[in-house]
């Protein structure tokens, strides 16, 4: 099923670590100024609106989300809102899709109780933008602050995305080659961030407390009235990966640790953190080039290969031809960006050989020596970012070993993971529960298993 821009279900949509949605905005083809105030903003101050400003009598006995939405709409000067839909999907941020007077929006509420992760997408947005990467940019109020305080939440707002956004039950072989090739693209680009002020992750996991979870969420379902087959599934799956968890041996969990602190050993960068099809929108149905990336929320610091696992999980379910066509365009794209990002250095050489030929001193400038990391310039092997400051790795993008460690320890992490249960049964967010899996719990290692025997010889 196919979905564009044109389309009242169009989604806005977003959500946390193990979230399946994305919104929906223009591909940077956005004014330098709206209102002129310029549309990036590096964020200085929350704009504060109190509710009372906002609301006019007249539309007080709207829904509530009408209500919310045209008093936050407002706020941008950019006409009046003549309807308010919910997306159908979605897990952590609440999401308001607007027609208006000036055209579509999206009003974006963070379920963030501070103000610095929101602050730290927009500003990954702008760096990626910067990058050429097509990631959609919030707009600017007419004081130019992207951040909307309003009631206690923060609020942005985005217009409508063009293109085609394909589920992934649909995408083919070809489209699952462009993602790929997109993603190695995106994490050179990615690769540049620096940690400091990233979000960081150590996928570490303790089974003792997951148990105790699980027991939980048990008792709180058994509370809740078990509905359709989809609640019932669901306490089956839960019971399930709960047994599982108990079956582990210590040395299961001490193997699972030493894969997780292997995996980490390997170099780490900025990742996207949700790289999925909801997130994606392609330019057109001939699924061969991507026009917007979405969601920068759950961005954090990890191995690329550990993305890549979930996405080959998520997206694909492990289906093989999608998977080999999705890791070989992911190879190339990579290797075609680190030439891309090496080309200064082939500046650098000639400098030095330029320099030699004059002086005939046989040595490096301090600088260039730092650059090139080697006194052979026909022999040059530039360090990952991760490990050193002075240049990009030239190794294989994505051996099959660390594909192996990155689905030990993505596979490990998901077992522990109850984050479904709580939208559903606690939260009572409905829009995941399409996500629920089958009623017996399996470890995504043992699928892995099975399908890495088609990645081995390509």
């Amino acid at each position: 099923m196919r979905h564009t821009t044109s389309e009242t279900t169009h989604a806005f949509l977003s959500d946390a670590q193990d979230a399946y949605d994305a919104y929906s905005v223009h591909p940077y083809a956005l004014p330098d100024d709206i209102n002129g105030a310029p549309v990036l903003h590096h964020l200085q101050s929350v704009h504060h609106v109190q509710a009372h400003e906002m609301y006019e009598e007249h539309i007080a006995h709207e829904r509530p989300e009408l209500t919310d939405a045209r008093a936050i709409f407002r706020a941008w000067r950019l006409g009046e809102v003549l309807a308010v839909a919910l997306p159908a999907t979605g897990a952590i941020h609440r999401t308001l899709l607007l027609t208006t007077t000036t055209g579509p929006y999206v009003v974006r509420g963070y379920r963030h109780a501070e103000r610095a992760p929101v602050e730290r997408e927009h500003a990954l947005i702008a760096y990626m933008q910067a990058q050429g990467i097509p990631a959609p940019a919030p707009l600017a109020m007419p004081d130019g602050e992207t951040i909307l305080e309003y009631n206690g939440g923060y609020y942005a707002l985005f217009p409508f995305a063009r293109g085609v956004h394909v589920l992934r039950t649909q995408l083919s072989p070809r489209g699952a080659a462009t993602m790929g090739a997109f993603l190695g693209k995106l994490h050179r680009a990615l690769a540049d961030v620096p940690h400091d002020d990233a979000r960081r992750r150590d996928l570490r996991v303790d089974t003792s407390e997951a148990i105790q979870e699980a027991i939980e969420l048990e008792a709180i379902m058994r509370q809740h009235p078990l509905r359709d087959e989809v609640d019932r599934r669901a306490f089956a799956r839960l019971l399930s990966q709960r047994q599982w968890l108990e079956r582990q041996s210590e040395d299961a969990r001490a193997q699972a640790e030493g894969a997780r602190r292997a995996l980490f050993a390997l170099p780490t960068q900025l990742i996207h953190g949700d790289y999925q099809d909801t997130n994606l929108f392609f330019e057109d149905e001939t699924e061969r080039a991507i026009s917007a990336i979405l969601d920068w929320d759950p961005a954090y610091i990890a191995p690329r290969a550990f993305e890549v696992i979930r996405t080959l999980d998520i997206v694909f379910n492990l289906e093989p031809a999608r998977c080999q066509a999705f890791i070989a365009a992911y190879r190339a794209s990579y290797r075609q960006a680190q030439a891309e990002s090496l080309a200064p250095i082939a500046t650098y050489a000639h400098e030095y050989r330029a320099a030699e030929a004059t002086h005939r001193r046989g040595w490096i400038p301090l600088e260039l020596a730092l650059r090139w990391g080697t006194h052979n310039v026909g022999a040059i092997q530039p360090v990952h970012l991760a490990t050193s400051a002075y240049g990009p790795t030239t190794t294989d993008p994505l051996p099959l070993e660390e594909l192996d460690l990155a689905a030990a320890v993505y596979s490990w992490t998901r077992a522990h993971g109850f984050w479904i249960y709580w939208e559903v049964y606690r939260h009572g967010n409905n829009r995941v529960r399409r996500f629920i899996g089958p009623a017996e719990f399996i470890p995504f290692i043992e699928g892995w298993r099975m399908m890495r025997h088609y990645l081995r010889h390509f």
